[in-house]
């Protein structure tokens, strides 16, 4: 019998050397950003939001960012003093750990400071977000809501029936309480009730500067969740 066009194999020592490949890229590229600018810094983000990123990413046009896998970022700079790829930078390297990434610039210090100081949106949580407060919504006609969406709604764990054409909460239901995770459902939930926990922010952590100096800005934020190498897509600029 004829095999298949279907069934096609892939060899596991492409996909490894593509793999390699796209590592030595994302090295090349920082080590070539070390080059170009005279400060980097190390920052660490809590609840990354693409959307507001893009707008930092606007206002550093002139700059770089780095936010990928921890163990290549740390490569790329060097982990010890004899690895490191510029003089001092090892000790950058050493701050690497959980969800950050690196700013190549050549703005001032003060400017950049200033700048992160100031940066704090506030957004709707995802799943897996400790909730802040405990979100309680009252018995009755719920308006907002289109009656299409009865199932829906239901389907989020949210007692409605269809009354009168309108949507109606059958009894108070509380969506999350103070300090629990929030669920998928539930973290659906705020959004329709436009209930905003969380907040994108941005933390300078450490900085490195061409004449081989090291400042140690902050320490870390605590988190109950703080993986090391979280961030498995390159998202270099």
């Amino acid at each position: 019998m004829p095999k298949s066009r279907r069934v096609r194999t892939k060899p596991l020592t492409q996909t490894k050397s593509k793999g390699a490949e796209l590592k030595k890229g994302v090295v090349d590229s920082i080590r070539t950003a070390v080059d170009e600018y005279n400060s980097i810094y190390v920052f660490g983000f809590e609840n990354m939001r693409t959307n507001h990123f893009k707008v930092v990413r606007a206002d550093f046009a002139d700059s770089r960012f780095f936010l990928g896998k921890n163990k290549v970022m740390k490569v790329a700079l060097g982990r010890t003093p004899e690895e490191e790829y510029a003089e001092g930078l090892f000790k950058l390297a050493n701050d690497v750990s959980g969800s950050v990434g690196l700013l190549m610039t050549n703005k001032s210090d003060d400017e950049v400071r200033e700048y992160f100081k100031g940066l704090n949106v506030e957004d709707y949580a995802k799943s897996g977000f400790v909730a802040t407060e405990t979100v309680t919504i009252p018995a009755g006609p719920l308006p907002q809501f289109v009656g299409s969406m009865v199932e829906s709604l239901r389907a989020l764990g949210l007692p409605v029936d269809l009354k009168r054409s309108v949507i109606t909460l059958n009894n108070d239901h509380t969506i999350c309480k103070t300090g629990a995770v929030l669920t998928p459902e539930q973290a659906k939930l705020l959004v329709h009730f436009d209930k905003k926990m969380a907040n994108f922010n941005v933390q300078m952590l450490s900085r490195w500067t061409k004449d081989g100096s090291y400042e140690r800005i902050a320490e870390r934020k605590a988190k109950k969740a703080d993986a090391e190498d979280d961030e498995d897509a390159d998202m270099s600029d």
